[in-house]
């Protein structure tokens, strides 16, 4: 029982992670839609056009424009709940959705938009991306462009064979109610207000785990300075001639000392020399 009661809780607050999370955004849009202060124009502001995050100015409808990295936090949680709840085997363990994905499209052949959406994400070429986590992450952003995310997620519990067969009963799909609660949050985002600008070959910060069956983010470590051309070795070589140089400075500032106190000698002995004369 208290396992259930955790998968529940999970779930719930998987999609009020997206709710809150988009609600940031809309109440930036709210903060950016109030009337600006009107300043004497010099004329020295003369670039046009709009940035990330930003209302763009040649907009009648005051239009938000959503990066990567403002979407990144947004992407992930539609990501865990798409992970959550796949059934044991080989996508569950490496953490893609992919092939769930790839199922609905097989069975949904009249839906237009999905099948757009999907053989977009599928004519993608990622390296290193056996698992296909990368293409469902570029299929999850590319539908948050199209706005047309809130009508996927409606076609796949539409689906209920393939869901049946890739989920199991503690996922979203298995509840109308968590369902219904999603794809209201979704409808907002496919708002003619809200523009997703999102690139598909974005690298993100996290990697997903799946600890005791709860789809876990883990953010990756800062990557180290690349090596020099020529690899270890050239590191190597320029640490050795590094040391080389301080040595050899060393025993010039000895020798150099060693010559100052021969002539001191020297001058010492010339004045006995002169006394004794």
């Amino acid at each position: 029982m208290e396992v259930e009661h955790r998968q529940r809780e999970f779930r719930k607050y998987a999609i009020d992670d997206i709710a809150g999370i988009f609600g940031q955004l809309l109440l930036q849009l709210k903060q950016q839609q109030q009337p600006p202060r009107h300043h004497k124009n010099n004329g020295d502001n003369k670039e046009g056009g709009k940035q990330h995050g930003q209302i763009s100015n040649n907009s009648s409808d005051n239009t938000l424009v959503i990066g990567d990295r403002q979407a990144e936090n947004l992407v992930s949680c539609i990501e865990c709940i798409l992970l959550y709840g796949l059934k044991g085997g080989w996508y569950a363990k490496t953490t893609s959705f992919w092939g769930f994905i790839q199922d609905v499209a097989k069975a949904n052949l009249e839906s237009k938009p999905f099948q757009e959406d999907f053989k977009f994400a599928h004519s993608l070429y990622f390296d290193n991306d056996k698992d296909n986590v990368e293409r469902g992450r570029a299929w999850v952003r590319q539908c948050l462009n199209a706005r047309r995310l809130d009508l996927a997620i409606r076609i796949i519990a539409m689906t209920p064979r393939v869901v049946v067969r890739w989920v199991g009963q503690h996922s979203v799909w298995a509840s109308s109610k968590d369902v219904g609660r999603l794809l209201k949050i979704l409808k907002q985002m496919s708002s003619p207000k809200v523009k997703f600008e999102l690139q598909m070959y974005h690298s993100v910060r996290y990697t997903w785990k799946i600890v005791d069956g709860f789809p876990t983010r883990v953010y990756c470590k800062p990557k180290p300075p690349p090596f020099p051309k020529g690899g270890r070795k050239a590191l190597m070589s320029r640490k050795v001639a590094g040391q080389n140089r301080s040595a050899t400075r060393g025993k010039a500032v000895s020798t150099k000392n060693s010559r100052k106190a021969e002539g001191v000698l020297a001058s010492l002995f010339d004045d006995d020399d002169d006394d004794e004369k």
